[in-house]
Formats: structure tokens, sequence, C-alpha cells
């Protein structure tokens, strides 16, 4: 009998090691490599990028007459992002939730020259790549286009196509 307690501790002996082992690991791992905060220039300077892609995208999904039509109204990038912020963390997975506002420039009309800054909530999130703590993955959502087509034809004075 007292073998066979002796043996159930040893067991659970390094049962308790080995999920001690792995807290320590998995606290280590998130110490060495954070995942970044939403408003590290290293992830906001991926957001304009990732803007263009999008951009490019929509237009190249239009018809011909609307294709000339967006890309007239579509700023060709992000002027600068402002106040970066976080709206979650999920700890399971290491991922930021982040919104900030995306500055425009527009034109206040089709031939002008004059510039109107436009200011439109944008939605992304950081999250370490699974294959390499070292490096981290930027998405952003693409829900901010409709809105921000919608404010800028506002400013140009143009009628929604429909």
């Amino acid at each position: 009998m007292q073998k066979i307690i002796f043996g159930v501790l040893v067991i659970l002996f390094f049962l308790s090691f080995s999920s001690i082992s792995n807290s320590i690991q998995k606290n280590y791992n998130e110490f060495i490599y954070p995942v970044p905060e939403c408003s590290d220039e290293s992830v906001t300077s991926i957001i304009n990028p990732l803007y263009g892609d999008m951009r490019k995208d929509v237009i190249d999904g239009t018809d011909w007459m609307s294709k000339l039509i967006v890309s007239s109204v579509l700023p060709g990038f992000i002027k600068r992002i402002d106040m970066p912020r976080t709206t979650g963390y999920d700890e399971s997975i290491r991922r930021r939730s982040c919104e900030a506002e995306a500055i425009f420039d527009i034109n206040d009309g089709p031939f002008s020259k004059n510039k109107k800054e436009m200011a439109v909530t944008i939605s992304y999130v950081v999250q370490l790549d699974e294959k390499n703590n070292q490096q981290f993955i930027v998405i952003l959502k693409p829900d901010f286009i409709d809105s921000l087509y919608q404010k800028a034809q506002n400013i140009l004075g143009l009628t929604p196509i429909r």
C-alpha cells in the first residue's frame, strides 16, 4: 500500500513540475515576444500599404465606368493614423484588436487643388505569427471603406452610385 501511495505522489510531483514548466515557458515567450501595441510604429506603418491593396481590389472589382468614379473618389493613401487604441485582447491566441482614426486628404471638388482632411475610424488586428513568435501579422478590416466612400462623395458633392 505504501508503494502505491509513493508511486502516486511521484506521478503527481512530475505532473505538477511539468505544468509549472509549461507555465514558465508560456510566460517567458510572452515576455520575450510580446504582441506589439496598436500604436507601435511597426504596426501603424503597415496599415497604409494594406489600405492601398484594399483600394486597388475595390477599384478592380467594378466596371470601367464605376472604376473611373471610384478611383477618383477613394483617396490614394492614408495621410496619417491618429489615436490608435486597443479595444480588446485575446490572451489565448495573443491577438490585439485595435481602432484608430485614419486621416485622408480629399480635394473639395473634382477640379480643385484645395484639400480637406477627413477622418474615418478603422479597425485592425495585430497577432503574433503562429510559426515565428518574432513576427506579427496585421489585418486591416474593410468595414470602413463604405463610410470613407460616402464621406468622400459628400465632400466632392457627388451623388452616390447605386
